[in-house]
């Protein structure tokens, strides 16, 4: 059978359609921050639109999401992609990376960026993707 692969961010009306599915998929991700972002915070940055969320459809059915969004620099425009959560990586990544691309340069960004564990960094190598930094955090007994 030939996978029917649609990409395409959910327009702001339909958010609470799909945002049940949406949770079930993307709060593994939003667990790996340790509690600096819940999974009601992305909701509230994708309702006031300072994220957008994808929805990744295979044979009419969700099997992914993930949000993007603009970050403006001094000198310059990048999209970022935060928060990514699914099944079947391979069957839809490179697709969702071109979207990704092709929304980036309708938006005229420079460049792209994605934050996420070191394993990403394995996958996204063979697109062309570079590491930039790593960031480190140690745990205040007070905080």
């Amino acid at each position: 059978m030939t996978k029917d692969l649609r990409i395409s961010a959910v327009r702001p009306e339909l958010v609470d359609v799909v945002w049940p599915q949406a949770v079930e998929m993307l709060e593994p991700a939003t667990d790996t921050s340790a509690g600096k972002i819940l999974i009601g915070d992305v909701y509230k940055s994708v309702v006031n639109g300072e994220l957008v969320l994808w929805m990744i459809l295979e044979n009419g059915a969700p099997v992914a999401f993930y949000t993007t969004r603009l970050i403006e620099y001094p000198n310059r425009r990048a999209m970022a992609m935060d928060w990514v959560g699914g099944s079947g990586l391979s069957s839809w990544l490179n697709e969702a990376l071109d979207a990704m691309e092709k929304q980036a340069r309708a938006n005229n960004c420079q460049h792209l960026e994605g934050f996420g564990r070191l394993a990403w960094g394995r996958i996204l190598k063979r697109r062309g993707w570079k590491p930039e930094y790593v960031a480190y955090r140690m745990e205040l007994d007070d905080g």
